[in-house]
């Protein structure tokens, strides 16, 4: 499980205030594995449908932990027991960071940022935990998933779900027209990623980068650029020699050969 540094906050509806969490995302590869062991626990995505009912839960883990204690820590994980949730909430999950403050040319000091959120996952398991303040936010999403009313998602690509975290939310705040464009955002979604596979197929780059022996986390196509150029997300090994980042086709066949600018230039 990893913590996560971009994006954890709280989900916010303009009509029922604070709906859910996201418990943010980072550039490692715990957060590019997607949460097939997520949806295997809480039994997400086994009915034949599209949105939000895709992603409700249908199932609760034995392993679900809620801690209010004036402050409050939601856990899911095979492997967590109590101490190592407490271990997790000191050392990992705590809601106060060190921050260091200039405070003149020839000196340095630290200082406590209080936190209202703070969050870690990883393909199997999660952890967040909330100030005194929103513990009743916390408090809501456990009692849905103990309804079977949850919805756990990784972020979409467009409305107020649009961020790359894990997603918690109460499916029960979110009126049926989100719900209705949801679904059909997500059928234009399939429709896109189609292509894109295809796209990727007929490059052959995957071939290519495995003769080349060029390992990489993380290798798809997401988007296209405003000329209709597929680009790539790379996310590769060996990270000392060559840089992450949105690449074309022809600049991965270009690493191929070791050029390019995925080669980090030497110093």
């Amino acid at each position: 499980m990893r913590k996560c540094i971009r994006e954890t906050d709280f989900l916010h509806d303009s009509k029922e205030g604070i709906i859910g969490v996201n418990l943010g995302w980072d550039f490692v590869a715990e957060h590019e594995n997607g949460i097939d062991g997520i949806k295997r626990d809480f039994g997400l995505g086994l009915e034949k449908s599209l949105g939000f009912e895709k992603r409700r839960n249908t199932q609760v883990p034995g392993n679900l932990t809620f801690i209010d204690e004036g402050s409050a820590a939601l856990f899911s994980g095979g492997y967590l027991d109590y101490d190592s949730i407490r271990s997790l909430l000191k050392n990992d999950l705590k809601l106060t960071t060190r921050v260091m403050t200039r405070i003149n040319p020839a000196r340095l000091t630290s200082v406590d940022k209080k936190l209202d959120i703070t969050a870690a996952w990883d393909w199997d398991s999660f952890g967040v935990a909330v100030s005194q303040e929103h513990h009743g936010v916390l408090k809501n999403i456990y009692d849905a998933i103990l309804n079977k009313n949850a919805i756990i998602m990784l972020g979409g690509s467009s409305g107020p779900f649009s961020n790359h975290g894990l997603l918690l939310i109460d499916y029960a705040k979110i009126n049926q027209e989100e719900r209705d464009s949801f679904a059909e955002k997500e059928r234009a979604y399939i429709e896109e990623q189609n292509k894109f596979r295809e796209m990727e197929k007929q490059s052959r780059v995957f071939d290519l980068l495995k003769d080349k022996q060029k390992g990489f986390y993380y290798l798809q196509i997401d988007r296209l650029d405003d000329k209709g150029i597929p680009m790539w997300w790379l996310n590769p090994r060996e990270q000392l020699r060559y840089n992450a980042g949105w690449y074309t086709t022809e600049q991965l066949k270009q690493w191929a050969e070791d050029k390019g600018p995925v080669i980090k230039k030497s110093n």
